[in-house]
């Protein structure tokens, strides 16, 4: 089952976090140089180097990430630098939950949580953004087994 990346409108579905967090990066660099000037080139070169570094996070998480929808099954990959492929069984899955900010609802993409029927330490799996056609069709298989 060959797996299928996030859809590139996750992008716009991440702008509200991205902008909380530049907002609070900003803010603490501000307060730091205002209370902290000489420190200033120091403060300033760790709001890159973390920026920078967050960056390539979400990069990497785009490129990892994604999912399958199957007939009896369904694929959740997750990872940052390496993939980590989990393959589900309808009749393994307790319930789905779906969540979305507004850019999501937007462009009609949402991510959720699948709750399996199994042990405590694996009971939950992250489903990254995937379209609301993919999410109808995970109700609907859930729903007729």
């Amino acid at each position: 089952m060959q797996t299928v990346r996030q859809p590139i409108a996750t992008w716009i579905a991440w702008i509200w976090p991205a902008v909380l967090f530049a907002l609070f990066l900003v803010a603490g660099a501000l307060l730091s140089v205002y209370y902290f000037p000489e420190f200033q080139k120091e403060i300033i070169l760790g709001v890159l180097i973390f920026s920078i570094w967050m960056i390539l996070l979400v990069l990497a998480y785009f490129l990892t990430a994604g999912s399958t929808v199957g007939v009896s099954h369904m694929a959740i990959v997750n990872g940052y630098f390496g993939r980590t492929i989990c393959y589900i069984s309808y009749k393994d899955i307790q319930y789905v939950e779906f969540s979305q900010n507004i850019f999501a609802r937007v462009v009609k993409l949402q991510k959720g949580e699948v709750h399996l029927l199994a042990s405590t330490a694996n009971r939950k799996q992250e489903i990254p953004y995937i379209s609301m056609e993919n999410g109808e069709t995970i109700k609907k298989r859930l729903l007729n087994r």
